[in-house]
């Protein structure tokens, strides 16, 4: 049996559910004879240990699905040999130590929580509600799933993003996207690249494979499997280089035929103890890697030897990247620094509150940095930070951050979660860019029903399924989900007083957007990105993004607030003196004619704004937002619009005791007999509510009617 030296076993170390079984055999006797890597391995599976206890905690309220609880209870350790190694690596998922340093034992519930969704996210359970904690970050709603990104460096407002395990392209900067060729079921797709020498090869790194396509994604090949250690969070050509990528992180792989083969080129001490979580190229063959547990390191000759720099900078690192100035960036763990003198000497550059940073991107004029739940932008080279999540949603977890080469003042975020956003103005303001990005493995959020219990704002999914409180706060009167089912608006009613907050669906400390006192707000509405709350105050309309802005204007008495345009970027009214739909601009109010149609009545807009319908004298009518009205032959005397189905497709009616589901042309569809002292009303998803006798029942076509939970009402905010 070969002997194996110690920083090799180390190496193996941070993943030992990769090693064949002789190497398995190799390190049990290794360890047996190595105190001192048998006392690491020892703290690393106590770290484990200590997480999934952690986990357990936050999971044991009864408030998280019962697949969550069998899911983190499998990761109990199996049995071990003496030295502490796991034998049965095939079914111990990986876990932490990979990435975390044993002085955090000592962290709390939170950390542990949050350092979960950082580093492994596409690994957080996905069990239509994630988990929950106090502090937790809304986007463990649905499983924490990365969009990586890449910019194609030789054609104009060309990208790639990954997305469930499949390959989309745009061709006009991120606006729209089409699925490529279908890669094999099952992949975690972490990183993308174009070839600069050939335009029309791209490589994809999923988890331990490559794939290479030759005919722009239409085919994809495996040209690498298993390779160990090499979790794929980068895949970066050598732009001096072309024949030459880099792959990693936690073992740094290299290849000088495009892509066909690979070997590894960062093997050694100076990456020990937890790997290499990004790289960064630079002019003459340099390279620069951020290393948890390590600092930054850096190679003069293409990765063949390292030296660390970490002076004066923290051990835990998530990225580095180098300006056009020379000045080198870190994110690390806590907060951001830079080295103005190759990364020998580092100094603190981080806005006033350290914060978990994930990437960093110097720019032209400019620093972002992002986060957990945070963006900063820096105008003057990290001396002053602003918050810069103008147009993000509510606590978004930043994967990455890309400049685009033609484009000086654009710039794309990769966010876990909800997927790719992109600024024309250098990162002050953002517009979701996920048109044809499918942002949920399952179409559909599955928590996606509210509903009210003593005041207090409760969530749950179509079969009342594990009822969650989102609210402390026993006063709450109305409350909407956003379009991508990863947070709720609600309103809170005192005497004298009303307060807008926002919070996680999957549970998190609610922020509050706006207060007031007199007149309560008629209307909470996301706009169709979820990255905007509209609150209606009949007198005026007030619009926040999810940070900190706030913009306010006056609505003259004759407007009517029917909803948000498609896209987002404005708000539709009815004007009962014209009788004309307008659009006004979310962040100025500016006004401006919306269509050429006489509408008589004020019409109920489609959840995606693109439709419009009104029943007036009997008679239902529907159309286009944008265009004109076309009566249908039906005659509905008696009957009103509730809303719109979740799809936009067709019309929820009431009609005395009876419920009906009809086509825009009027033709009926479904029909549901109400029982008296029944109220009606529509949840954001389109489905129908029905409340009587202090319990909540659903309706869905198809799926016919179900009681979903006692004790409550419904907390729809009503087209």
């Amino acid at each position: 049996m070969q002997a194996l030296n110690c920083r090799s076993a180390r190496l193996w170390l941070q993943a030992p559910h990769e090693l064949w079984r002789g190497d398995m055999r190799t390190l049990d006797s290794h360890l047996a004879s190595c105190s001192a890597c048998r006392e690491m391995n020892v703290r690393q599976v106590e770290m484990d240990r200590l997480l999934r206890r952690s986990l357990l905690g936050v999971t044991s309220d009864g408030s998280i699905r019962a697949q969550v609880r069998a899911q983190i209870a499998a990761q109990t350790a199996p049995a071990t040999r003496p030295g502490g190694f796991h034998r049965d690596a095939k079914r111990r998922r990986w876990t932490l130590r990979s990435l975390l340093l044993p002085g955090w034992i000592g962290a709390g519930v939170a950390l542990a929580v949050t350092a979960l969704a950082v580093f492994v996210p596409q690994y957080v359970p996905d069990a239509g509600g994630g988990v929950p904690s106090a502090g937790a970050a809304s986007h463990l709603v649905r499983k924490d799933f990365g969009y990586p990104l890449t910019l194609d460096p030789t054609r104009r407002d060309h990208l790639l993003a990954g997305a469930w395990g499949q390959v989309y392209e745009s061709w006009n900067a991120g606006a729209s996207w089409r699925r490529l060729g279908a890669l094999p079921p099952g992949l975690i797709i972490r990183a993308l690249a174009v070839d600069v020498a050939h335009p029309a090869r791209y490589l994809v790194a999923a988890r331990l494979s490559v794939f290479v396509s030759e005919d722009r994604g239409r085919h994809w090949r495996r040209t690498a499997s298993n390779l160990l250690g090499a979790m794929n969070m980068f895949l970066i050509q050598d732009p001096s280089s072309p024949r030459t990528f880099y792959l990693g992180p936690s073992t740094l792989w290299k290849s000088t035929d495009g892509g066909l083969s690979w070997h590894r080129d960062g093997i050694g001490a100076v990456f020990a103890p937890y790997g290499i979580q990004a790289l960064e190229t630079a002019p003459r063959g340099r390279l620069f890697t951020a290393i948890w547990g390590g600092g930054v390191a850096t190679s003069t000759d293409g990765g063949v030897t390292w030296r660390r720099h970490s002076r004066g900078l923290p051990h835990n690192v998530m990225d580095v990247a180098r300006s056009s100035q020379g000045v080198l960036w870190a994110a690390t763990d806590k907060g951001t620094y830079r080295s103005s003198n190759g990364g020998r000497l580092w100094q603190y550059s981080s806005p006033r509150y350290p914060f978990f940073a994930t990437s960093v991107l110097p720019g032209p004029g400019y620093v972002l940095v992002g986060g957990d739940a945070t963006l900063y932008r820096s105008p003057d080279g990290g001396r002053h930070w602003h918050l810069a999540m103008h147009g993000l949603p509510l606590g978004p977890s930043i994967n990455s951050l890309m400049a685009d080469p033609y484009h000086p003042s654009r710039v794309y975020a990769s966010l876990n979660s909800d997927g790719v956003f992109r600024s024309d103005d250098a990162g002050r303001h953002w517009v979701a860019m996920n048109a044809g990005i499918p942002l949920s493995g399952h179409g559909t959020p599955s928590r996606s029903l509210l509903f009210l219990r003593d005041g207090a704002l409760w969530i749950t999914d179509g079969t009342g399924a594990d009822p969650e409180v989102l609210t402390v706060e026993q006063d709450v009167t109305m409350a909407t989900l956003a379009p991508d089912g990863a947070a709720v608006a609600y309103l809170a009613v005192t005497p004298g007083a009303w307060a807008v907050r926002v919070v996680g669906s999957g549970g998190s400390r609610p922020v509050t957007l706006d207060t007031g006192s007199g007149a309560v707000p008629a209307a909470l509405r996301w706009s169709t990105d979820s990255s905007l709350v509209a609150i209606d105050l009949r007198s005026g309309l007030v619009v926040h993004d999810l940070a900190s802005e706030r913009w306010s204007w006056g609505i003259p008495a004759a407007q009517r607030f029917l909803g948000w345009a498609p896209g987002g970027r404005s708000l539709l009214f009815w004007d009962r003196s014209t009788h004309r739909m307008v659009a006004r601009r979310w962040n100025t109010g500016k006004e401006r004619p919306y269509g050429t149609a006489i509408i008589p009545s004020a019409p109920v807009l489609s959840p995606n704004g693109e439709r419009i319908a009104r029943i007036a004298r009997g008679s239902l009518a529907a159309g286009l937002s944008s265009g004109p009205l076309r009566a249908a032959p039906t005659q509905l005397g008696g009957c009103r619009l509730v809303s719109w189905s979740g799809n936009s497709a067709a019309l929820f009616v009431h009609c005395g005791r009876e419920l009906e589901l009809r086509s825009p042309n009027g033709a009926l569809r479904k029909r549901l007999i109400l029982h008296g002292g029944t109220t009606v009303s529509a949840a954001p998803d389109g489905t129908i509510l029905l409340a009587r006798h202090a319990a909540i029942w659903s309706w869905r076509p198809g799926a016919g009617l179900k009681r979903i939970v006692s004790h409550a009402t419904p907390a729809a905010s009503i087209h």
